[in-house]
């Protein structure tokens, strides 16, 4: 036993004492560890950004992404398309169920398992159009076109057996339809070189024939062309001609089906070792840590991982796409409903070969994105199907977001209209609308894509189809462009498919130079009007057509050089000749005479001039006489007389000229478009009424003087006023007789249609348009601190923000604090947090006198340790939005679902510090009641319980958590939280606002949301809740004295029960 003992402390100390060799040698490979750990951990970070850009693009182009030459493959493809997607946009718009998100949700758990399905095929994705998508299976070198068509079909005939028929929650069906096709198509890359941005399409027989049979199928089919069929072994699979000779419907398999064994050794992973290296080991392809097996199903993806092909898939991705992944941030962070601008593009082109059309493709694709980029948008789709190549652009998305978007629009829209059109181009249609739509990813994890989804583009898309080779917008574009009137056409009113009531169509026709709306020419008529007669008036158009050097020179002068006898030209040479002696002019006058009045005086044959007479001329226009007036819009005092000018009535509707205040910026040629917009849809009629009606309903109406001019011989110069009348003078002339005037009683008024409301028509969108900006330019943290903070409300406390974002990383929490409140977009509110430790009950702090922002003025805040190098204002514990907007605008990108997390989490945080805290506010009160203290006055208790925060830090808490239940949608919980903040507000005495707050309660258990929420519930339920509401009711009206009407609440309740008060004859 000693001899055992003398051995293990012989080997204990041999591992603490080792000799310096040994220490050197251990030392080295914790270094080796250490390296590799890291690189671990780089390599991790690298293969999730890899893995995310190889998502958002097709197989062909992740394994040859390089190869730029138009590849020829014999394929098959197949055609999905989801019906029941317009349907379900109005439905969900319609009921207010989450709009757009809880759209997109849907389509992405139903898309994203047909899919699945297809990856587990084999299949390749390589096109999403919102609601349809195609995929491709190639033939390989040692595979036959048949196995390749069969495994197409398979694919086909699964889908529809799993998810040929969903009903979604609002009580829309969505049917599938599967088109599949056969034949050599030709795939290429477009774009790249000099342009940064490459996409890709694919042309071919087989792609016109998938368009043409998914037109031709029904919902629940699996239709196939006759390209397809000739490579099926017809015994495997049952089928019915379609009768045109050239489709065939599969509606399912054969007897002789053998293809489950086959499909499964080819879908089995039968190579596991391929992926069998998962556990966290170092690997010379840089994929150390990083679980392969989670990317099994599509394989191009591990082969982008393990070839690091990032830098190369980087020019596919959209600027969005692109910043998400450089910073890390989840592809659901992009989720966001935005106001957009939609440009959807639709170019028909000849017959031509294949390599033709995606030269023509390649060329239009290069033309599009380099003017849409000029203009500020994105081009966010590519497509081609038979002779329609159609493009998506968007403007204001993401990173994008400019002012004065719908007028770039329409800019960029008739740019691309004159210039796409050649000799292989027939025509070129463009639709563009104006919306909020959702913005973020559509798909499958594995194979996605960045997309925009809404009726905007649902309107587009049918304003391109329908008015052909025209550029055409819907009303709210027509309004935001703030462009005159006059460049636009009212079209003549046609179906749209979806779209009951798509409003006036307008086609926009061309462009012009110069600040738009401002009254110019509605200035000069009137100046026009009240010139004396006696004074020569010349007017003068400038034209765009007209854009020619020393034009309006020329226009100025040929009111004098004209002449009905001979040419103009040779009128003003020889006006020229009386007035000046030409023969004595140097040579460089006469060139001068020449450039400025377009003549053809004879110069020395050696002259030569490189100097700019523009330059000269423009200095000419610095003159005294001449006078430059920068025009701006109108007071606003003079919008609703401007209106009323316009409609020719003398009354319009408070709504109406609050609305044109708020929106019109005092443009007259917005003003103008608005009303003729109003009329033209239908929403804005004129009635007869008198002025008594008029006046009961608060229309507005403008002084008779506004609304009438003077007479004609009534001007600025007048004999009976002096030689020259003053405008005050001529006021005061005009005043006079208008006391002369006869109001009438009987009056013309515009009336506003009474389902018409101004959602759609919002205001300058100058401080929107920075706000967006601001946003985007934050980090993806910061994102999430401000969306946080929106859901909170205008004034938020730090801890409630902080166990919204479930972070234990003070300082990182402290950065992005810090960054908010120095580019000014939180301030500090003030709280004393020297004597509570609530979440949501903060006392506020003394006001300072003197404070430069950023500062923070909250007492007893205290950094971390590590933190002691930031800012005081970055530990700021009671926050408030500086600017109520950026809370708006912040609060409108969530999606309904981002919303309702949001508050679940912020109620359940607010609710589990009030969990006991009412039951011992009550406890107090019935103690203190009870055994107030001796008779002598001592109290019974050392404890002051007037000093107790628990009713104070519940009142704050069940206030914010009744706003975040209603929010969140979550209605039994609503219920009760207003019933413990009644018995709250009884306690605090409060009896008004508990009384209102039963009445509320009351209204939203009738409610049709509430309803809708818990059809479920049986009557007994219903009532049972209502019985609640009046009891509380009753017990509080009965604190308050009124006891009649509490009894008579308090035995309505008992029969809600079912226990009624027992009564005696």
């Amino acid at each position: 036993m000693k001899r055992v003992q003398r051995e293990s402390i012989y080997r204990n100390t041999a591992s603490v004492y080792m000799s310096p060799r040994e220490r050197r040698r251990k030392s080295d490979g914790r270094k080796q560890s250490t390296n590799i750990a890291t690189e671990s951990l780089n390599g991790v970070e690298q293969a999730k950004r890899i893995s995310t850009m190889a998502s958002f693009v097709p197989d062909e182009i992740v394994y040859k992404h390089s190869d730029l030459s138009v590849r020829t493959y014999e394929t098959a493809l197949m055609f999905i398309d989801v019906s029941g997607f317009t349907d379900l946009c109005e439905a969900y718009t319609r009921t207010g169920r989450g709009g757009p998100s809880r759209l997109t949700q849907v389509l992405n758990s139903y898309i994203g398992a047909m899919v699945q399905e297809i990856l587990t095929h084999n299949g390749d994705i390589l096109k999403f159009s919102g609601d349809a998508f195609l995929s491709m299976w190639k033939k390989t070198p040692s595979g036959n076109m048949q196995d390749v068509v069969h495994n197409a079909i398979d694919c086909g005939l699964l889908i529809q057996k799993n998810y040929g028929r969903y009903v979604t929650d609002v009580g829309v069906a969505l049917k599938v339809k599967v088109a599949i096709s056969a034949g050599v198509s030709h795939f290429s890359i477009i774009g790249g070189g000099e342009l940064s941005l490459a996409h890709y399409v694919i042309v071919g027989q087989p792609v016109w024939d998938v368009k043409t049979a998914e037109y031709m199928s029904s919902a629940g089919d699996v239709l196939t062309t006759a390209s397809a069929w000739i490579y099926v072994n017809e015994a495997e699979y049952c089928t019915q001609p379609c009768g045109d000779g050239r489709h065939t419907k599969v509606l399912g398999i054969g007897a002789t089906w053998k293809r489950v064994e086959k499909l499964h050794s080819l879908i089995g992973l039968s190579n596991e070792d391929t992926f069998e290296c998962t556990e966290h080991k170092y690997r010379s392809d840089g994929t150390a840590g990083v679980n392969l097996r989670e990317f099994s199903l599509r394989p191009a993806v591990v082969a982008a991982i393990r070839g690091s092909w990032g830098t190369a898939l980087r020019r596919f991705m959209l600027r969005p796409i692109l910043r998400a992944v450089d910073n890390d941030e989840p592809m659901n962070f992009l989720a966001e409903v935005r106001h957009v601008l939609i440009v959807f593009i639709n170019i028909i082109t000849k017959t031509v070969t294949a390599d033709i059309l995606i030269s023509v493709v390649d060329a239009a694709y290069r033309k599009v994105c380099g003017v849409t980029a000029e203009a500020g948008g994105l081009v966010n789709k590519v497509s081609m199907f038979d002779k329609d190549m159609m493009f998506l652009v968007v403007f204001g998305l993401r990173g994008l977001k400019h002012e004065d978007e719908a007028r770039k629009a329409l800019e960029c829209a008739l740019t691309l209209k004159e210039n796409l059109k050649n000799s292989n181009i027939i025509s070129v249609s463009i639709g563009v609308t104006s919306g909020s739509t959702y913005c973020g990813v559509l798909g499958h994890v594995l194979r996605r894509e960045y997309t925009v989804i809404g009726s905007a583009v649902n309107k587009a898309a049918r304003l391109m189809t329908t008015y052909l080779d025209k550029v055409t917008c819907d009303k709210e574009t027509f309004l935001k462009s703030k462009l005159d009137h006059d460049h636009f056409k009212l079209m003549e009113e046609k179906p749209l498919k979806g779209f009951a009531k798509p409003g006036p169509i307008y086609e926009y026709d061309r462009q012009r130079q110069g600040p738009e709306q401002v009254g110019k020419t509605r200035l000069l008529d009137e100046c026009l009007y009240i010139t004396p007669k006696f004074v020569l008036v010349n007017r003068i158009y400038l034209k765009d057509y007209e854009k020619t050097p020393f034009g309006l020179m020329r226009k100025i002068v040929a009111t004098i050089f004209s002449s009905h006898i001979r040419p103009a030209r040779e009128s003003r040479e020889n006006r020229i000749r009386l007035s000046v002696d030409v023969t004595s002019l140097r040579a460089v006058e006469i060139f001068a005479v020449n450039t400025v009045f377009d003549c053809r005086f004879p110069l020395p044959e050696k002259f030569s001039y490189s100097g700019d007479f523009l330059a000269v001329a423009n200095a000419c226009l610095e003159n005294d006489m001449i006078v430059k007036l920068e025009v701006s819009g109108i007071d606003r005092w003079y919008h609703a007389a401007l209106v009323c000018q316009m409609l020719d009535v003398q009354a319009i509707p408070a709504d109406l000229e609050k609305m044109i205040e708020s929106a019109s910026n005092g443009m007259p040629g917005w003003i103008q478009n608005f009303v003729i917009s109003l009329v033209q849809s239908g929403d804005l009629t004129i009635a007869t009424v008198t002025r008594t009606e008029a006046s009961e309903c608060g229309a507005v109406m403008p002084s008779i003087s506004l609304l009438q001019r003077p007479d004609h011989d009534l001007s600025l110069y007048d004999e009976s006023l002096g030689a020259q009348a003053s405008i005050y003078s001529l006021n005061l002339s005009f005043g006079n007789k208008q006391e002369a005037m006869q109001e009438t009683d009987v009056i013309q008024m515009a009336v506003l249609a009474d389902s018409y409301t101004f959602e759609d028509i919002k205001g300058d969108v100058k401080m929107d348009v920075l706000i967006l900006k601001t946003y985007d330019s934050l980090s993806p943290f910061e994102k999430m601190v401000l969306k946080c903070s929106s859901v909170l409300g205008e004034v938020f406390s730090r801890r409630v923000l902080h166990h919204l974002l479930q972070t234990d990383e003070q300082r990182k929490v402290a950065q992005a604090v810090a960054k908010l409140f120095s580019i000014r977009v939180l301030e500090c509110e003030g709280g004393d947090f020297t004597r509570d430790s609530s979440l949501v009950l903060v006392h506020p702090a003394p006001v300072p006198n003197d404070c430069k922002a950023p500062y923070c003025r909250c007492l007893g805040i205290r950094p971390p340790p590590n933190c002691k190098d930031l800012p005081m204002y970055a530990f700021c514990g009671y926050m408030k939005f500086k600017h109520i907007m950026f809370r708006t605008t912040t609060y409108e990108l969530l999606t309904e679902n981002q919303k309702m997390n949001i508050r679940r989490n912020t109620n359940t945080t607010i609710l589990t510090e009030s969990e006991g805290l009412a039951e011992n506010e009550r406890r107090i009160r019935r103690l203190t009641g009870e055994y107030g203290g001796s008779r002598d006055g001592r109290p019974f208790f050392s404890y002051d319980f007037n000093t107790c925060e628990c009713l104070p830090i519940l009142l704050s808490a069940y206030c914010q958590a009744v706003d975040h239940c209603f929010g969140a949608e979550e209605f039994e919980k609503l219920f009760e939280a207003y019933l413990e903040y009644t018995d709250l507000s009884a306690i605090n005495l409060n009896m008004p606002q508990a009384i209102r707050l039963l009445f509320e309660v009351e209204t939203l258990i009738n409610s049709e949301k509430f309803c809708t929420k818990n059809k479920c519930d049986l009557k007994w339920m219903n009532d049972f809740r209502l019985g609640r509401i009046l009891s509380h009711r009753g017990a509080c009206l009965l604190e308050s004295g009124d006891l009649d009407e509490a009894k008579k609440l308090l035995l309505e309740a008992l029969k809600l029960f079912s226990d009624p008060f027992p009564t005696s004859k």
